[in-house]
């Protein structure tokens, strides 16, 4: 019998390929976990969510594709910018389960990586980062341009415009909507700058990021007008 993995990224990535986990929320267990090391070469690039050894990856990797090992500070910064050029990203090569990205999925784990990287700015209340982010994904109703509606929840804190920064906090709030939600509700890319600037204040009482989780902020006006002028 095989021998289960015990660790939240390898259970992670084994529960993905056997369909019982969303890309996303494997995504979002990714960029939760902390320690890990990269490398690589010549259009490959490898990620560890453990530290490995030149030995250990030579089984598993071609000599000439291991390149340096070096541990990774934020992994959200690292596959943010990985090169346009990138050909393949292996994660967890030493395995027991390694997964393997071609240029079309990582450039959803890029998505994912940007989205990531603002909650944390969020956080740390880096507001010109929050502002010039590009990638912001608000929900609306009806047809965008001839009378469509942004979608803005009763919250605590009033009425707020809905905005998220990956797809796992999609889905978790199209979940919470029901059935018909996926049909009915549609997305739009917003730039911070429109979003805190603009349309939080002046068509709701602020904006809340991520409403149903996983990593929910909500801006009063006062708030939002901080994100807009942050320098």
């Amino acid at each position: 019998m095989t021998e289960q993995p015990s660790d939240p990224v390898q259970i992670a990535i084994l529960h993905n390929v056997n369909g019982q986990l969303s890309r996303a929320l494997m995504h979002r267990v990714l960029f939760m976990h902390r320690g890990w090391y990269g490398g690589g070469a010549n259009g490959f690039r490898w990620l560890s969510s453990k530290p490995v050894t030149v030995e250990q990856l030579a089984k598993h990797v071609r000599s000439e594709l291991v390149g340096s090992i070096a541990p990774i500070a934020e992994i959200d910064d690292h596959v943010a910018a990985l090169p346009a050029d990138l050909q393949l990203l292996k994660i967890d090569p030493c395995g027991p389960i390694s997964l393997a990205l071609d240029a079309g999925e990582l450039e959803h784990l890029q998505e994912f990586a940007r989205g990531a990287r603002i909650e944390r700015a969020i956080r740390h209340h880096d507001y010109t980062r929050v502002r010039d982010h590009k990638e912001f994904l608000v929900p609306y109703l009806g047809e965008l341009g001839n009378g469509h509606k942004i979608v803005a929840p009763p919250t605590d804190h009033g009425t707020m415009i809905a905005a998220f920064t990956t797809h796992d906090a999609v889905h978790a709030f199209l979940d919470r909507r029901g059935p018909d939600a996926n049909e009915r509700v549609k997305f739009v890319t917003v730039d911070g700058a429109a979003l805190f600037g603009q349309a939080g204040p002046k068509l709701a009482e602020g904006v809340i990021v991520n409403i149903d989780g996983p990593m929910t902020f909500a801006f009063d006006v006062a708030m939002c007008e901080r994100v807009a002028q942050a320098s």
